[in-house]
């Protein structure tokens, strides 16, 4: 379950909202310009909450959508230790941008999956592009995951992670890998075909537990296959009732034809079309 919906059965009922967003705590007292999203489930919190929060130098964006507000939050800190295996293996922007926009998408997709009522939209909020980007080019996340794929790299063993933030983030947490590890067991519950819908959050699980070299992050398949199905225009859509209900359209539509034809006063053409075709000619003699 949600962090939200917790707190709404622990609170009897009572609405919660979410406030996500790319911003790093030291540049908000800073009074440096960020954005935020707040994620309401009713209209009437909306603008309450924003009155609240709403500043000048910290813009705050309302959207109908706190489950997809509170995913962005949960799932970013996955992306970020992509970028920091990147940055541990000494790449540069391009690779990291790769990273980020592929992290983004099994993002929308994993929040599809399993809240198909999210919205797309809400990805490109600050609470989502904007804080994958802030995540992976920066934060306690990918400093750690930069740390652990540049051990590796220079031929050590795969350091410990709990080592990793004591030594680092001294008496910060870093409840990253929890989550990596709770959300590919999501995954996984779903079948084989499921997981290979997740090639980037496998292979930065598969490095951070189970001893694949941090190279393996950047070995991600093509995606042609997965753009068939958005490429092919369809009307009815591509979901699963698309073909029969493409059969169903053309079935209907042809009796209608036959029903129209029948009643219809036939023109030369229909009656030509029509007429039973004409004897065969008298054999020669």
């Amino acid at each position: 379950a949600l962090v939200t919906e917790r707190m709404r059965r622990d609170l009897l009922g009572l609405d919660v909202s979410v406030l996500m967003g790319a911003n790093i705590a030291a540049e908000v007292a800073a009074g440096s310009f960020c954005e935020a999203t707040l994620g309401v489930r009713t209209a009437e919190d909306g603008p309450v909450w924003q009155r609240v929060f709403n500043r000048p130098w910290f813009r705050v964006n309302v959207v109908m959508d706190a489950t997809g507000v509170e995913l962005c939050a949960a799932l970013k800190p996955i992306v970020a230790i992509g970028g920091g295996f990147c940055d541990g293996l000494g790449c540069g922007a391009n690779t990291k941008a790769a990273i980020v926009r592929v992290g983004l998408e099994e993002m929308r997709r994993f929040s599809k999956l399993f809240f198909p009522h999210v919205r797309t939209a809400t990805f490109f909020e600050a609470c989502g592009v904007a804080e994958v980007v802030v995540s992976a080019y920066s934060g306690r996340t990918r400093r750690c995951a930069e740390a652990f794929a540049r051990e590796v790299a220079a031929g050590g063993p795969a350091p410990n992670w709990a080592a990793l933030e004591l030594e680092l983030l001294g008496d910060q947490k870093l409840p990253a890998m929890h989550r990596l590890r709770e959300v590919m067991e999501c995954v996984r519950a779903q079948g084989p075909r499921a997981q290979a819908r997740f090639p980037l959050f496998s292979a930065i699980h598969a490095i951070a537990f189970h001893g694949a070299p941090p190279s393996r992050v950047l070995k991600l398949p093509e995606r042609v296959a997965w753009r068939q199905r958005t490429l092919r225009p369809s009307l009815l859509g591509d979901g699963p009732l698309a073909v029969p209900l493409l059969l169903l359209v053309a079935a209907v539509g042809g009796f209608v034809l036959a029903v129209a034809l029948s009643h219809a006063a036939p023109g030369p053409l229909l009656q030509q079309l029509l007429a039973p075709p004409p004897p065969p000619p008298p054999p020669p003699p």
